[in-house]
């Protein structure tokens, strides 16, 4: 730094950041780094490896961890909007099941439910739904549960310990996938000493870790305080629930399902009252799960048999997310977004049009706190314990017109649904019941806006009222209403038409444009149209103009944006930031996760996968959603209505809310019947072995269902040995006769299914091998027969065959006797039918007794019995023998030839050895000697000829040596 002749500072010296001479310098540093890079590089002594062979084992160990992480990637079945997840409530009768549900769901939603009867839908989250159901103590129930569980709590009661149907339930939730599990121990306030309490806890603990895994998540409840768990704790549980994740499995992944929410008889009444078991068209409503269901696909309901679906539709969602509701993204819940849907959980009455009727609305659409219009339009249900707030909607002066109806009223809340009601009361005029207090409660709270204060756009301070009628500036002579007074206000629904009019009924064109009127219509596109008339001239006011010559409209632009589209468009733009940025973020954590997690292979995939579901909503669009549902079917999360034909009427008759129905979808080659190879394992809990034939229920995919087992063994050579009971601790083969299931597909087997059996319920788990029009069973047979006459190693043997057909078809087959000779048969004898003449390879004794080992196939037997535990409360499966006996009093038959006997063998005297006299004069020495010299002599005979043999053949080959 320079200072001039009067001291003062002068300016600094810049350097040049860009230009010719700069890009110069830079090139040349980059060479020099380059150039130093490459040097240190190529110096073997400063990047060589000190020991080699632990490189190579840090290599080796870091692709097989590599590997170890590498999996099969499970399709993402879950779309935009996922169906709620199932929470199964299971325990024992007493455990604290529904007292669970209650707090739960005062905890989500807070409402309180009496009965807990069928799902109840709760809103988690913004983008979170749950569906939980008390799993009631049957074991129908238990098993299907357990194949659409998501997660399980399990209720144990702690002051009596794990019951039996606690166990069963886990050994089912095996064999279906084993899903989340969380254990909850109660009634820990019994326990009146710490010590006790703790031992208690540390043992049901262990043995919870035991049976699922070490680790597994056990919660306390300590007691119970007005009627539900301490708030504490089932926020504990929540946090937990919440931050919990599910992983699809392979048959839900794989099969399209649903939980029924509720149903309905939609048969004729004639039907019914000609013949009152008559089969039903019944309709079923639910969440749809798994993969897509395509019109015409053949289901399963569990408990009911096969059917085909004459229709289904989608419908709109009873419990919808916040974050759908208005498709605005929310960071938060509010009071007015808490939804809760309990079809079968409450008591509703119903408007028909003819008649009035009162039926548990587990049967018909109803919703905790809601109203729900049906599709068929016959009837109302309203909630009797909730009503909705009441809301006015901003009357101007400008639309005062286009929102009022033909009555004079104007829609609030409850829309055209609410003057729909009202006209349904001044048709059904004698009611035993004053059904408008029970459905709006006392007329008198229904305030009329007085039309001379001018307040109908303000919203009324009272939010407990159902909706708010709104006067209007002119009279209601000219529309057919009688005046009423406010008192009588609701009478005022009463139409009284002219004659005249009546003729318009036949137009067509006026009854398409009724259809919006009602709760199937478009409103959407009425209130759009009513804006839109609201700008009387809006082609003026915008600019736009028809050209008359060429007839083409051309579009002007508003000279000033509105308010409310000011409003979308930026909540549109920034809508898009925020999406832009988490993708971003979600690239970005992708990266830093891509070596722990996938391969690139996997990242590929999935983007393709990504990019095809963008591609397919772009492709269909909105105008396209049915033709899309109808190419690639009902996607999973949308709610649907599936109509069945021909279904018996004790479904209808005999259904229980607490019981659930599962509708399951059937691929196209799960449709037949046909023999199926298990491998099969006897529980070790059960207490008798398994026999063939006897019948058993099994569980495989959606059905239960009877069959006979036929168990089997494999050999070392491929051979499938018949048993006549299970092993005892080892797996065995088992061919059943059933619907065709895919191979690995897991098997539970039941020997008696009632709830008033002791003991260990499953008899048997297993899974599916293979499939096949038939199987190779086979059994070993011993025919038996005996000599008749013997020359040396030729015998002629009776009793083995029947006839010379069987001796010809036998020929060549091995035989044997009992002290281990071997033979063959060689042809068959003339004269008695089935004699033959066998060649051994010794003499046998005419006391003998020749067998020949055969091998003879068994044949299964073809039995298929559905169980239809929803059609019949009391059902029983087919007995076994065993019972069969002990009802009828019948003893065990027995075979004669079955029956041990005791063997008498013929006593032989023995021949006397004839003997020359002058032996039998001479001692024992002398034989000994004459003994020795014979053995000597034959030692010597022996050695001799081995010694000539061998001088023999020196010479032989000296001989050819020489020549």
């Amino acid at each position: 730094m320079d200072k001039d002749l009067f001291g003062k500072k002068g300016k600094d010296h810049r350097k040049s950041k860009s230009g010719a001479k700069v890009n110069k310098k830079k090139k040349k540093n980059q060479e020099q780094q380059a150039a130093a890079d490459k040097n240190a590089k190529h110096n073997p002594k400063a990047f060589g490896v000190a020991k080699i062979g632990r490189a190579k084992r840090t290599i080796q160990r870091n692709l097989d961890k590599a590997h170890q992480k590498e999996y099969v990637p499970n399709v993402n079945r879950v779309e935009d909007t996922p169906p709620p997840t199932c929470v199964v409530v299971m325990g024992p009768p007493g455990s604290g099941k529904s007292t669970l549900i209650r707090s739960l769901v005062k905890r989500y939603t807070r409402h309180n439910i009496g009965d807990i009867k069928g799902p109840i839908t709760v809103i988690a989250g913004k983008d979170k739904r749950i569906t939980f159901f008390e799993c009631p103590n049957d074991l129908n129930a238990m098993v299907d549960l357990a194949k659409i569980a998501d997660l399980v709590l399990l209720m144990v009661d702690a002051s009596f310990g794990f019951e039996m149907e606690t166990f069963e339930f886990l050994n089912i939730l095996q064999v279906a996938g084993f899903p989340k599990v969380m254990g909850i121990l109660t009634n820990l306030d019994k326990f009146k000493n710490n010590k006790s309490l703790r031992t208690t806890k540390k043992r049901l603990k262990s043995r919870f870790w035991t049976e699922i895994y070490q680790g597994a998540k056990l919660f306390y409840f300590s007691g119970i305080v007005s009627n539900k768990y301490p708030k504490g704790e089932i926020n504990n549980m929540v946090l937990y629930i919440s931050r919990m994740k599910y992983r699809p499995l392979t048959w839900r992944n794989s099969h399209p399902y649903l939980l029924v929410d509720r149903f309905e008889d939609v048969t004729h009444p004639d039907v019914i009252q000609q013949n009152a078991v008559a089969d039903r068209k019944i309709t079923l409503y639910g969440y749809l799960r798994g993969t897509h269901l395509k019109p015409g696909m053949k289901i399963h309901v569990a408990g009911a048999g096969d059917f085909f679906m004459a229709s289904v539709t989608s419908l709109p969602d009873p419990c919808p997310l916040p974050s759908k509701v208005n498709e605005v993204t929310k960071k938060h819940l509010s009071d007015k977004d808490i939804m809760l849907y309990a079809p079968m959980s409450e008591y509703v009455v119903v408007l028909v049009l003819i008649v009035r009727v009162e039926v548990p609305n587990w049967r018909l659409c109803s919703s905790v706190g809601n109203i729900t219009f049906d599709k068929d339009a016959v009837y109302i249900n309203l909630g009797h314990i909730n009503h909705s707030k009441r809301e006015t909607l901003d009357a101007d002066e400008d639309n005062t017109d286009d929102e009022k109806n033909k009555n004079g009223y104007t829609r609030g809340k409850g829309g055209e649904g609410t003057d729909m009601v009202q006209h349904l009361q001044a048709i059904e005029s004698g009611l035993d019941i004053n059904l408008m207090e029970l459905v709006y409660g006392n007329p008198g709270k229904l305030h009329v806006a007085d039309a001379s204060k001018g307040q109908r756009g303000h919203d009324s301070d009272d939010d407990d009222d159902f909706f708010t009628l709104k006067s209007s500036k002119k009279g209601n002579a000219n529309n057919g209403l009688a005046a009423q007074d406010d008192e009588n206000a609701l009478d005022c629904s009463k139409f009284r038409p002219a004659r005249t009019d009546m003729k318009a009924w036949d137009m067509p064109d006026l009854l398409e444009s009724l259809r919006n009127k009602f709760v199937t219509g478009n409103w959407e596109k009425k209130r759009e149209g009513d804006e839109e008339e609201d700008g009387s001239d809006g082609s003026d006011v915008d600019g736009s103009f028809e050209d008359l010559e060429t007839g083409t409209v051309h579009v002007g632009k508003a000279d000033e944006e509105s308010p409310e589209a000011m409003r979308k468009r930026l909540g549109d733009e920034k809508a898009k930031q925020r999406a832009t940025l988490d993708d971003l973020d979600d690239d970005k954590n992708d990266d830093d996760d891509i070596d722990d997690e996938m391969t690139e292979i996997m990242v590929e995939a999935k983007r393709l996968q990504e990019t095809q579901a963008l591609r397919n909503a772009e492709e269909f669009g909105n105008e396209g959603e049915n033709t899309r549902l109808q190419l690639e079917g009902f996607r999973n999360g949308l709610y649907v209505r599936i109509e069945l034909h021909g279904v018996p009427a004790e479904f209808v008759t005999g259904a229980l809310p607490t019981l659930p129905i599962l509708v399951g979808g059937l691929l196209p080659h799960e449709h037949a019947l046909g023999l199926m190879r298990l491998r099969i394992k006897k529980h070790r809990w059960h207490r008798k072995i398994l026999k063939t034939n006897d019948p058993l229920v099994f569980s495989i995919g959606w059905r239960r269902f009877q069959s006979l087992p036929l168990f089997s063994i494999e050999d070392t050579n491929d051979r499938h040995r018949f048993l006549k009971y299970t092993p005892e601790h080892m797996h065995c083969g088992a061919t059943i006769y059933a619907p065709i299931c895919p191979p690995n597909t897991g098997v539970l087997a039941f020997q008696n299914m009632s709830n008033s059996v002791d003991g260990f319920r499953v008899s048997a788990t297993g899974v599916v091998l293979e499939l096949d029009h038939t199987f190779h069973v086979m059994k070993k047979l011993k025919l038996i027969g005996h000599p008749t006459k013997i020359h040396k190693n030729t015998a002629f043997v009776r009793g083995m065959f029947n006839s010379e057909l069987e001796v010809a078809k036998f020929e060549g087959a091995s035989l044997r006797t009992v002290s281990g000779i071997r033979g063959q048969v060689k042809k068959a004898q003339r004269g008695d039918k089935g004699d033959f003449r066998a060649t051994f390879e010794d003499k046998i004794l005419k006391s003998d007794i020749i067998f020949c080992r055969t091998w003879v196939p068994v044949e299964p037997k073809l039995l298929y019995n559905p169980v239809t535990s929803l059609l019949q409360s009391n059902w029983r499966a087919m007995r076994t023998m065993r019972e069969l006996r002990a009802a009828n009093k019948l003893a065990i038959p027995v075979n004669p030839d079955s029956v041990y006997k005791q063997v008498n063998t013929l006593r032989r005297d023995k021949q006397t050895i004839r003997q020359a006299k002058n032996q039998a004069r001479t001692d024992a020495s002398n034989k000994r000697k004459a003994q020795e010299d014979k053995q000597f002599e034959a030692v010597h005979r022996a050695e001799k000829k081995a010694k000539y043999r061998a001088a023999g053949k020196d010479a032989k080959y000296k001989a050819s040596k020489h020549a």
